[in-house]
């Protein structure tokens, strides 16, 4: 909500609703997000059968060492191995299977979660700056008036911080980006 507000504020001053300008900069904000992901998708995408080739490859690299020195081992020492873990993963199925169900649990509560974020999210910026006026009415004159201040500089410290975070991680971003191009990272 910190991050939508400065945009919200700015139409608000453009005489839309409230709730209109709310709307629009948190569709914005999601629409933002999801052209972020397809573009992070389309980016791996592309690359996946590079990244599998890599993968194979390891793995090859590893059987190599393996059978070289110091550890000497076999084809048939390996082979056997790999079916100890072939059979050890077929008798775990049971808890395979609970950890998979548990997992759909997680994504339910995290899809939950989502959802009243953004309804939480919706309702801060379309009136949040009835907030701190209607805080100073409920806890009274004497401790409203400190309770609003407290909550008005959590609010400002807290847009610096994400604002800042944002900022280190831009800067992060371009120059990790432009390191993996000097090196010829694909």
């Amino acid at each position: 909500a910190t991050v939508l507000w400065p945009p919200t504020a700015w139409l608000r001053r453009r005489n839309l609703s409230p709730a209109l300008a709310a709307t629009l900069v948190l569709l914005g904000g999601i629409v933002a997000l999801v052209l972020l992901m397809v573009l992070i998708v389309a980016s791996v995408s592309g690359s996946f059968d590079e990244i599998a080739q890599s993968a194979v490859q390891g793995v090859q690299a590893i059987q190599d060492w393996l059978a070289g020195p110091p550890l000497n081992l076999q084809q048939t020492q390996l082979d056997a191995a790999l079916q100890q873990v072939t059979d050890r993963l077929q008798a775990s199925i049971s808890t395979i299977t609970s950890s998979v169900l548990t997992g759909v649990g997680s994504v339910a509560s995290g899809v939950v979660t989502a959802l009243l974020t953004l309804v939480l999210a919706f309702y801060f910026v379309k009136d949040g700056p009835e907030f701190l006026p209607w805080v100073r009415t409920v806890a009274g004159d004497g401790a409203g008036g400190h309770i609003a201040e407290v909550l008005r500089r959590v609010w400002k410290m807290l847009g610096e911080f994400i604002r800042t975070q944002a900022l280190v991680s831009l800067v992060d971003g371009v120059l990790i980006g432009l390191g993996l191009v000097v090196l010829g990272v694909p």
